[in-house]
């Protein structure tokens, strides 16, 4: 049985940024709103762990309705705002 080493390679501005690393988010949805909370909560491990974390920009030009708010990480009271600047608004908070 032929078994070779798996190597990866990453950049090492990835593993010891000194600025952080820029994600450009495209979608606020039902699955991009809960990504974001994961990329939230990644951010807040690498920066607890010495790292630069990350600087994400989301893009999303639907507004939130009430038919959303099911499936959707939104609140009622965000009704009528775009779901990007709800969504950044809640994770600069």
């Amino acid at each position: 049985m032929n078994i070779k080493n798996i190597v990866h390679f990453i950049d090492n501005e990835l593993i010891s940024p000194t600025n952080p690393i820029s994600v450009n988010f495209i979608g606020a949805g039902g699955t991009g709103s809960k990504v974001l909370t994961a990329l939230m909560e990644m951010n807040h491990s690498l920066i607890e762990l010495g790292h630069a974390g990350l600087q994400v920009r989301l893009w999303d030009d639907d507004i939130i309705t009430s038919g959303n708010l099911g499936r959707q990480r939104f609140a009622e009271s965000e009704t009528g705002l775009y779901k990007s600047v709800a969504l950044i608004n809640r994770a600069n908070r």
